[in-house]
């Protein structure tokens, strides 16, 4: 049952503790912290020297362009009430094929009065067409879009696609947005709002999961609104009339909305250095490669499915996209997304995993005995022996290798994002797929990226190590206290627990990943980005000993 490498055994208990990251410059403040690798070096600039998410793309482009880069599957409707159906054939788009959409629908854009953006980002209103609205559900004409809009130098203010028609209209007039694309069954929604948004002239809609018997009627648009199919819209794009118009690094990539649970939403500005920084860091720290295949199915007005999906296409890699209900069997007819695309990489959020984890569990409950007595022998003995550096081939084969296929049997790498992960789920997911299941940290404000756990790293319950481009301090928290009753202080070398720490307290961030602050509200940003460039996460954390990081509040 067990592979007898010996070597990789005494390999393991003989390898010391890693140092994952070290105190800033002279090391005179132990809580401010940075890699080893780049201390007082910082990167901000990807290997392939893009400064733009235009160049980022262009550089694939240009070198990868018979690379496969999206694909799609055609949505026929539904099969139940809860099951979708989805033809077997799948629609696949070179680097190539993509560009070429994505700069005919720049040109577009162009030539319906979109103006290019100002070469610095500022958080002030801004009066002029330069920017578009995405109020879609993630899907390749998301992106294609985006990457339209950046090849003439305007920005994107995205939208999630389930918030209300109160909030579309408010991103429109607040951004002076003239052109919005957005899903054929919303447009009714756009049209009848339209006096309450003068600036816009132009509904692209998308025909994303609507079926072949759904019978859309598109509205009659007052004078003066243009509403027009995403595939006609890129037809209709001259690239010689309006050639591509690149932007700076220093202007605005996205205006990115959060999802707020109270008050009205708001708007981070994005720069398109922010978020080349984070590609620079997941190059290093996420190595993808033209091989890999990502599936993409979280919500792109998330920046944690934007800034994974640049990751991608500054790799070279493809992309194929899904939605959340459609991932597994049980939701997709004749099959689900995983199992159809079968990716090498993947993320989500708790739930999800937490959900993948019940499937299984449910499974295993409902065979046999005999099979139930084979499969917790597997993970017990797995869950014991990779500790040491084994693994379980027998078991692998009569047991761990249907369970992978659950994932597509090809998965290589997973990261769980937008909250903490049960340490319960990871571990068993861990040794369920015999894959580094790893967790990040981040938030809008600094481009999804600030802390991911390295692949050798088992512990669970930590947010990881902090990425390349930034360095963290942690301000100690006087008045708020842990579950002793002890302040937070930068000073503390033991938590509550009695682990060895490297303080505690308000985790600060600075770099290059740092976003502008906040559209239009200049208080608001005040209040978390403060001086010297650094950004209030508002999380309390601590420094573990191996300088790994951990949420605590």
């Amino acid at each position: 049952m067990l592979t007898f490498g010996w070597i990789n055994v005494i390999k393991k208990l003989s390898t010391p503790k890693p140092v994952r990251t070290v105190p800033v410059g002279d090391g005179s403040v132990p809580s401010h912290r940075v890699l080893p690798e780049n201390n007082g070096n910082l990167v901000n600039i990807p290997s392939n020297g893009a400064k733009t998410l235009y160049e980022v793309f262009n550089k694939t482009l240009l070198n990868h362009g018979s690379n496969l880069c999206m694909r799609n599957r055609h949505f026929l409707g539904w099969k139940t009430k809860k099951i979708k159906e989805f033809s077997k054939k799948i629609t696949d788009l070179t680097y190539n094929e993509v560009g070429e959409q994505a700069y005919k629908f720049g040109a577009a854009l162009a030539a319906t009065g979109c103006l290019p953006s100002d070469p610095t980002a500022t958080l002030d209103k801004v009066n002029k067409p330069c920017r578009i609205a995405i109020f879609e559900n993630t899907c390749s004409e998301w992106m294609i879009a985006a990457l339209g809009a950046f090849s003439q130098s305007l920005a994107v203010a995205t939208v999630y696609a389930t918030l209300g028609i109160d909030s579309v209209t408010e991103a429109v007039v607040d951004n002076s947005i003239s052109a919005i694309v957005c899903n054929k069954i919303n447009v009714h929604y756009l049209v009848e709002n339209a006096k309450k948004m003068p600036s816009l002239k132009t509904i692209i809609y998308t025909n994303d999961l609507v079926g072949e018997s759904m019978n859309i009627e598109i509205p009659k648009a007052p004078k003066g609104l243009l509403v027009i199919s995403f595939e006609d819209f890129v037809a209709s794009g001259d690239t010689s009339k309006y050639p591509v118009i690149p932007p700076n690094a220093d202007s605005a990539a996205v205006i990115m909305y959060t999802s707020g649970s109270t008050g009205k939403p708001k708007g981070v500005v994005v720069k398109h250095s922010a978020i080349v920084a984070g590609i620079a860091a997941a190059e290093l720290k996420l190595p993808l490669f033209p091989s890999s295949k990502y599936l993409g199915y979280l919500p792109l007005a998330h920046i944690f499915e934007l800034m994974y999906e640049f990751v991608c296409l500054a790799a070279g890699a493809s992309i194929a996209y899904a939605d959340p209900k459609s991932l597994l069997a049980t939701g997709a007819y004749p099959a689900g997304a995983l199992e159809v695309f079968a990716p090498t990489h993947m993320v989500a959020v708790p739930k999800i995993w937490d959900t993948i984890k019940k499937a299984i569990q449910a499974k295993v409950a409902a065979s046999p005995p005999v099979a139930q007595v084979l499969v917790n022998t597997a993970l017990q003995w797995r869950a014991a022996v990779v500790k040491i550096g084994l693994d379980t081939p027998l078991f692998n084969v009569l047991v761990f290798k249907k369970f992978k296929k659950l994932l597509g049997g090809n998965i290589q790498h997973a990261i769980s994002g937008g909250g903490p992960l049960n340490g319960d789920v990871q571990n068993f997911l861990r040794v369920a797929f015999g894959i580094p299941l790893v967790q990040g940290y981040g938030l809008t404000e600094t481009c999804a990226g600030l802390t991911i756990q390295e692949v050798d790293d088992e512990m669970t319950g930590v947010a990881g190590t902090l990425i390349p481009c930034l360095e963290c301090r942690l301000d100690s928290c006087p008045d708020i206290n842990d579950k002793a009753g002890l302040a937070y202080l930068s000073t503390d070398r033991k938590d509550v627990d009695g682990n060895n720490i490297w303080g505690r307290g308000e985790i600060m961030i600075k770099g290059a990943n740092v976003t502008t602050g906040y559209y239009m509200m200049p208080d608001k940003t005040k209040e978390v980005y403060v001086e010297d460039g650094w950004f209030a996460t508002g999380d309390i954390g601590q420094f573990m000993e191996d300088g790994g990081l951990r949420i605590v509040e």
